[in-house]
């Protein structure tokens, strides 16, 4: 079984460490890092540090292109890309008593950019290989081009897997994903609000069957849930010191992808998700986790049912 991912919208993520920071102020900064980012390729990275095989489809800006690609090849990701005119954007992270995000917008691909890496992904996959279309759609990009291409891809029998706010629910249902990763603010744009993680849950699973595929939802540092048309599961996660959260739905989704790959259960699926998630908030920047600290970490981990969490929320 062939995975790749699909990244339309790249980034060098660059973090700035930064003690004492203080809004409005002159500020010194301790370290920086900078690695090749974009929630596709943070996927790809995460399943390759982990031994898990697939290729990377990207588009790079000609501008940065090299540097970008260097980065790629100094993380031993596995990769196919489309240059585009213009350059990589750039997220720019700072850390202090918290993580403060500045995204910057990139170059709008082609049309004819956005067919040719499709058709690249269409040619290298086959019937029930896996595929993860993730990150937010580049600002002036045909969204209805995209949504074609995702179809297109989905029409071939590829087990889609979709992780981007971009689209809205009528959008996702008329694609036909086998998955979606949403996070709880993104789920609560795609069927409404809810007031807790039980709300949270019952949400998941009506989004699951309007849309007739499973949902993967992240809750943060409360854990994950996993529904798919057999049920529902929750797992919480281990309490760690985060020295970084950034890139942690990415490593989940990987790590839910390996586990499938291999044959479990989606409960069991679901725990390693976790684990995998759980273990990138070890490691600083969007450095992917380890398997050491997965394997420590899935240990404590477990996975119960949807209807039993639902019920003892509402005792």
């Amino acid at each position: 079984m062939n995975i790749i991912t699909i990244t339309i919208n790249p980034a060098f993520d660059t973090h700035v460490y930064a003690q004492n920071f203080k809004q409005g102020r002159e500020n010194y900064a301790d370290r920086k890092s900078c690695q090749a980012g974009g929630k596709g390729v943070n996927v790809s990275r995460a399943l390759s540090v982990n031994g898990v095989k697939n290729t990377a489809f990207v588009l790079i800006g000609k501008e940065n292109g090299k540097e970008f690609r260097n980065a790629l090849d100094h993380d031993g990701v596995n990769y196919k890309a489309i240059s585009t005119d213009g350059a990589v954007r750039e997220n720019i992270m700072i850390h202090s008593t918290d993580e403060t995000r500045i995204s910057l917008e990139g170059n709008v691909p082609t049309a004819d950019e956005i067919k040719e890496i499709f058709a690249l992904c269409r040619g290298a996959s086959n019937e029930g290989d896996i595929a993860v279309f993730s990150g937010r759609i580049p600002k002036g990009t045909d969204k209805a081009l995209i949504i074609d291409e995702l179809k297109r891809l989905s029409a071939g029998k590829v087990k889609l897997f979709i992780d981007t706010n971009s689209f809205s629910l009528d959008d996702i249902i008329s694609i036909k994903p086998f998955l979606i990763k949403p996070n709880e603010n993104e789920l609560a744009s795609l069927c409404g609000g809810f007031d807790d993680d039980a709300g949270a849950l019952r949400a998941a699973e009506e989004a699951a069957r309007r849309a007739g595929c499973s949902v993967l939802l992240s809750l943060g540092k409360d854990g994950a849930a996993a529904v798919d048309g057999c049920g529902g599961w929750f797992a919480r996660a281990p309490q760690i010191v985060a020295l970084s959260t950034i890139g942690a739905g990415d490593s989940m989704l990987a790590g839910y992808i390996s586990s499938l790959v291999r044959g479990k259960s989606i409960s069991e699926a679901l725990v390693r998700a976790v684990a995998w998630g759980s273990a990138k908030c070890l490691r600083y920047g969007t450095l992917p986790p380890l398997p050491e600290d997965i394997e420590k970490l899935a240990k404590n981990i477990k996975a119960e049912s949807i209807t039993a969490v639902e019920s003892a929320a509402i005792e």
